[in-house]
Protein backbone atom coordinates (compact mmCIF):
# COMPACT_ATOMS: atom_id res chain seq x y z
CA UNK A 1 0.00 0.00 0.00
CA UNK A 2 2.75 2.40 0.87
CA UNK A 3 4.65 1.81 -2.47
CA UNK A 4 1.05 2.25 -4.36
CA UNK A 5 0.60 6.04 -2.61
CA UNK A 6 4.13 7.01 -2.99
CA UNK A 7 4.39 6.41 -6.95
CA UNK A 8 2.33 9.46 -7.67
CA UNK A 9 4.14 11.66 -5.62
CA UNK A 10 7.58 10.70 -7.10
CA UNK A 11 6.50 10.95 -10.60
CA UNK A 12 4.60 14.50 -9.67
CA UNK A 13 8.54 15.65 -8.36
CA UNK A 14 9.76 14.09 -11.17
CA UNK A 15 7.63 16.18 -13.60
CA UNK A 16 8.09 19.39 -11.68
CA UNK A 17 12.32 18.38 -11.42
CA UNK A 18 11.68 18.44 -15.63
CA UNK A 19 9.61 21.67 -15.76
CA UNK A 20 12.33 23.42 -13.61
CA UNK A 21 15.11 22.02 -15.45
CA UNK A 22 13.44 23.14 -19.14
CA UNK A 23 12.69 26.82 -17.65
CA UNK A 24 16.61 26.76 -16.71
CA UNK A 25 18.17 25.68 -19.92
CA UNK A 26 15.38 28.62 -21.75
CA UNK A 27 16.36 31.15 -19.18
CA UNK A 28 20.45 30.60 -20.03
CA UNK A 29 19.14 30.68 -23.72
CA UNK A 30 17.32 33.83 -23.19
CA UNK A 31 20.02 35.32 -21.19
CA UNK A 32 23.24 34.18 -24.00
CA UNK A 33 20.69 35.69 -26.70
CA UNK A 34 20.44 39.12 -25.66
CA UNK A 35 23.78 39.28 -24.47
CA UNK A 36 24.88 38.63 -28.42
CA UNK A 37 22.43 41.14 -29.56
CA UNK A 38 24.03 43.39 -27.07
CA UNK A 39 27.49 42.47 -28.84
CA UNK A 40 26.12 42.57 -32.15
CA UNK A 41 24.30 46.02 -31.95
CA UNK A 42 25.62 48.49 -29.19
Amino acid sequence: MNASTRQPMSRKKKIAIIVTSIVAVLVVVALVIVAVIRRNFP
